[in-house]
């Protein structure tokens, strides 16, 4: 890779644990690099000399570029996938705990009290309710419990602890943000009842998933969390964001992200829309939480596997480096 290249992909490098471990669609440098190996192995085929005859046969350039697109192309569908492969078992549980509540609303009558208390607690506060509940749940939470984890992982290793400066401004920055999707969110749960009105039947729920999963979520929701977690990884700085973007990356990211939410966040969207509207922000922030803290735990035994396998392996090499060399 050229340095021109890491720089352009890298400038906007940020915390790569605290990000991929959050799984709130955050975008970082380790992303970055992997989209750059990408983008590179489908032109590797492609020699100096061949490159630079291409600029004197039109027809070859024209298809050059376009096996450069098609492979690319592939390539975006692979890393979309390899995405979704890692969310799979997260995405499998979070829609089993999104059926037992909205099967236990309608059938259990205990969880049918103790959530019409919250629908009311939801009616009186209004936006300040999900406002405060989704930076609760989807912010404050899952950063606490990430924090807490890298720093007892810096302590176990021997490592320095991270910046405080760095861990509170991700703090604040998912707290303002999670406060904003919250008041959105209601806002957009509203507004889908007041078009569709407010029942639970097949018609009225399809409805609201097909603008909620193929208009809300690939026109506006995933471009805002890529160009929010870009902004947060460029230092918040709107003109390093604008200098070190690449519509490559972005492409990857929005492809991924997009089938990640179809595969998996469209059952429970399904069965968020099953509840009354008071109850559809709960549940959502519930899911939301559990979902995040589910993958937090998966990445970090991930990660402590994958530490385990390469100890040896490392005690392999240093044995044989030791070794003297025989004539």
């Amino acid at each position: 890779m050229s340095a021109e290249k890491k720089d352009r992909m890298g400038g906007c490098g940020g915390e790569d644990d605290n990000d991929e471990e959050l799984g709130l669609l955050t975008y970082s440098h380790r992303s970055y690099e992997a989209i750059t190996l990408t983008t590179q192995s489908a032109g590797s085929t492609i020699t100096q000399d061949g490159d630079a005859l291409l600029h004197f046969v039109p027809e070859a350039q024209q298809s050059l570029q376009s096996q450069q697109q098609q492979q690319q192309q592939v390539g975006v569908i692979r890393f979309a996938l390899s995405g979704v492969r890692k969310n799979a078992v997260p995405g499998v549980v979070i829609q089993a705990l999104a059926l037992v509540v909205v099967l236990g609303y309608y059938y259990a009558p205990p969880i049918t009290a103790g959530f019409n208390q919250i629908a009311g607690l939801k009616s009186q506060m209004g936006f300040f309710y999900a406002a405060i509940s989704t930076m609760l749940f989807g912010g404050f939470l899952p950063w606490l419990v990430v924090t807490l984890q890298d720093c007892r992982s810096s302590l176990a290793n021997g490592q320095p602890l991270p910046k405080w400066t760095t861990v509170l401004g991700d703090g604040a920055f998912l707290c303002l943000l999670f406060i904003e999707r919250g008041v959105e969110v209601d806002a957009f749960y509203k507004l889908q009842a007041y078009v569709f009105g407010s029942g639970a039947d097949l018609t009225t729920i399809a409805w609201k998933v097909l603008v909620d999963e193929f208009v809300y979520s690939p026109f506006w929701a995933t471009p805002f969390y890529i160009v929010a977690f870009g902004l947060k990884d460029c230092g918040y700085n709107p003109r390093v964001l604008v200098s070190t973007w690449d519509w490559t990356a972005a492409r990857f990211k929005y492809v991924s992200s997009l089938l990640s939410t179809w595969l998996i966040w469209l059952p429970v969207c399904t069965l968020v829309y099953a509840l009354p509207g008071a109850l559809q922000v709960p549940l959502f922030n519930l899911v939301l939480c559990f979902y995040t803290l589910l993958l937090v735990f998966i990445n970090k035994n991930n990660n402590n596997t994958q530490q385990h396998e390469q100890q040896p392996q490392q005690q392999h090499d240093e044995q044989h480096e030791q070794q003297p060399c025989r004539a």
